[in-house]
């Protein structure tokens, strides 16, 4: 069975959140949940979760909180650690604790956990708790050889300022009780040029920075061997965080005992799509004739479009467009999927000019065979494009009225785009054989 649920969240950053849910019939199992653990026949490679909370204020986060990057730097345990670094309101005022508040996520887990003071970790949700100099090597030894019950894989894709994220997260065992969520956490090592709290540090590994879709994770209900969750979710980078320095902690827990029955660590790349957008200006006021081409290129194809005109258009090139801004969402098929989000502008002639004469070079016949007349273009450039964005003609204007020969170019719609020293013109034009 399939279920498809679909989340739109408006927040001051915007944030757009899906679920596919796969489910695989198996027949209904009685243990409880630790029996049916210990019968799993497929398990994964858990990582060590530290929920740490501290605070730029507090004295002995200070003295602490340097043996837990000590020993996460020692050996090969930075690869089996999965840290996240709370910062609650308090003792003191905390530049990243007012950045959660922003996202409205401050002091989170601090309820969950019934955290009373600061340093405070708790290993795998109800393992271990105290301070982070009581971490021992043993601890994280002893967690490390504990199977994961799930299987997670993804990642968080980001350009310009939006990142996108596809989480996967199969079941590999029967979960009949329990109250199961998955959290997907963006974490940011963050290093302030001078201490940004009274207790002098300045570098704060694995900050936390953004819950999705919240602090209350995504609700898994009582999964059964083999069912598989799609988490996808859009956030807009704000400009504090320097998205090259985070990672994405994913972790599945039952709320019903905290216990952690998987926790991984996923990177953030930067995808790599170019894009390019042609737009056709509207020729006279209040007309509605402006055209628009938006082009995804070097992406994983096929490429997607997604403009907010009034028909929610999914073609690269709209029609039919007043003067005005308009937004389009280029998607690849990547995974997770490379999106950029481009506003293109759609002008009027300048006020005050007659609107013929704004646009008295003259480009036709449309279609043609081969010739283009060029008019009132007088010591001007001629560009053709190709509907990819990719120059495939360049020419000089010498005179007021010229014809060039595009007959050896492949039949198709073209962009000619005019240049003079005062005005742009781009006309599209047919070439039929």
């Amino acid at each position: 069975m399939k279920t498809k649920i679909t989340f739109i969240f408006s927040f001051t950053l915007a944030l757009i959140f899906s679920i596919s849910v796969f489910a695989v019939q198996t027949s209904e199992n009685e243990n409880d949940k630790k029996k049916t653990e210990k019968s799993t026949t497929e398990t994964s490679q858990r990582l060590v979760l530290i929920e740490h909370h501290t605070n730029t204020g507090c004295g002995p986060c200070a003295s602490q909180n340097p043996d837990l990057e000590a020993l996460a730097n020692t050996g090969e345990n930075q690869s089996m650690i999965a840290h996240i670094q709370y910062h609650p309101s308090w003792p003191g005022s905390d530049p990243m604790y007012d950045f959660n508040v922003n996202e409205g996520q401050g002091d989170a887990r601090v309820d969950y956990y019934g955290v009373s003071g600061v340093p405070n970790t708790v290993i795998a949700g109800n393992v271990k708790e105290g301070g982070p100099s009581g971490i021992t090597q043993s601890d994280l030894d002893t967690e490390y050889a504990r199977p994961g019950q799930f299987k997670v894989s993804g990642v968080g894709n980001y350009s310009g300022e939006y990142l996108t994220i596809s989480v996967i997260i199969e079941s590999l065992s029967d979960f009949p009780t329990g109250d199961l969520v998955a959290h997907v956490v963006l974490v940011e090592d963050i290093e302030y040029a001078t201490a940004p709290g009274s207790n002098g540090e300045t570098y704060f590994p694995n900050a936390m920075r953004r819950m999705f879709p919240d602090d209350q994770g995504t609700d898994l209900s009582n999964p059964e061997t083999g069912d598989v969750t799609d988490l996808s979710f859009l956030y807009t980078i704000p400009e504090e965080i320097i998205i090259e320095n985070c990672k994405l902690i994913v972790f599945v827990q039952d709320n019903a005992d905290k216990e952690v029955y998987m926790a991984d660590k996923l990177t953030v790349t930067n995808c790599e799509m170019n894009t390019e957008v042609i737009t056709i200006d509207v020729n006279q006021h209040g007309g509605s004739n402006g055209q628009a081409t938006a082009i995804g290129y070097d992406g994983v194809p096929p490429i997607s479009y997604l403009w907010n005109t009034p028909d929610s258009s999914t073609s690269s090139t709209v029609i039919g467009l007043p003067a005005g801004e308009y937004i389009v969402t280029i998607t690849d098929s990547d995974f997770p999927p490379c999106m950029v989000i481009l506003t293109v502008e759609i002008l009027e002639p300048i006020a005050g000019i007659n609107d013929e004469g704004a646009n008295s070079i003259s480009i036709y016949p449309n279609p043609t065979t081969g010739k283009i007349n060029i008019s009132n273009a007088e010591n001007s450039s001629v560009h053709i494009y190709n509907m990819i964005g990719s120059e495939v003609f360049k020419t000089e204007i010498i005179y007021d009225n010229q014809s060039i020969d595009i007959s050896e170019l492949p039949y198709g719609n073209y962009f000619v785009k005019v240049l003079s020293e005062d005005k742009v013109v781009t006309k599209s034009v047919s070439l039929i054989k």
